[in-house]
């Protein structure tokens, strides 16, 4: 099968957000099962503050329900929000929460459309992506 791996950046991402104690939660159109035997490969889920799925909204992206209750779940309104998407309909469903929209290309997106996206980038080591966030570059 497929040999997964973590996006480029991801770690070091996830320091510094961690560092600057903002918190972050994943909202997956995967089903629940799925997304916990992925994120237990590389032990991801504690950094986590929660981690939505599939069966945690009634309808699926690019509705923007997953996003509305993550921003809910960090005590946030959608717009102070930043999400990292890798897909055309997640970047949809976000912006149409009103979250400042992030779109990081993954294999499979390079040819979707990302329009209204504050920013597209090639990894998650991008430094605008830190400076939208306001974090220093380690």
């Amino acid at each position: 099968g497929d040999r997964l791996e973590t996006m480029p950046g991801l770690d070091e991402l996830l320091d510094a957000l961690e560092a600057a104690q903002m918190p972050k939660g994943i909202a997956t159109s995967s089903g629940r099962e799925f997304a916990a035997n992925v994120l237990g490969r590389f032990t991801l889920e504690p950094r986590f503050a929660f981690v939505l799925t599939a069966e945690d909204v009634s309808q699926g992206k690019p509705h923007p329900e997953i996003y509305e209750k993550a921003a809910a779940r960090l005590g946030l309104s959608p717009g102070e929000v930043l999400v990292l998407e890798d897909s055309e309909n997640g970047c949809r469903a976000a912006l149409a929460a009103g979250a400042f929209t992030v779109a990081v290309l993954s294999g499979r997106s390079q040819s979707h459309n990302f329009d209204g996206t504050a920013l597209v980038a090639d990894t998650l080591a991008d430094p605008r992506i830190y400076q939208a966030l306001g974090l220093p570059r380690s």
